[in-house]
């Protein structure tokens, strides 16, 4: 399976519905489920309300601006915040999905410690999934 170079920004585990925090953000979600409902037919309901944003990024671009392009794509990491600060979710991450287990080419890239200091000023985890 050819899986795409990607970015994505969630949060989960919020009270308002997540179109809400969609409509705060301004842009189009990914990813939307609320609590008690399956994010697909066959799955299991959802045990917290969701909510991600995704884009995809090219082979070339380091990770740090990946992550920086979309917090600004999502109208900075001060809105992100007020927006974490008023919807209180309970979990918030950014993470990088990277498709690498059966490329011959390995990453060699890296978060600046400004960009690091951004995803902690939104309480943010960073994770990366190799597939």
């Amino acid at each position: 399976m050819n899986h795409p170079r990607a970015v994505a920004f969630s949060l989960r585990g919020f009270e308002v519905l997540p179109a809400e925090i969609a409509a705060a953000i301004g842009e189009a979600p990914s990813v939307i489920g609320c609590k008690g409902q399956p994010l697909s037919h066959g799955q299991q309901p959802l045990a917290k309300n969701v909510i991600s944003f995704e884009h995809r990024m090219s082979h070339e671009i380091r990770w740090s601006d990946a992550v920086d392009a979309l917090l600004n794509s999502l109208g900075g990491a001060e809105k992100l915040k007020a927006i974490v600060e008023t919807f209180r979710p309970e979990f918030v991450h950014v993470d990088l999905t990277l498709p690498v287990k059966e490329s011959e080419e390995q990453e060699d890239n890296f978060i600046t410690p400004e960009t690091m200091a951004r995803l902690v000023s939104l309480g943010a985890s960073f994770g990366c999934t190799f597939v």
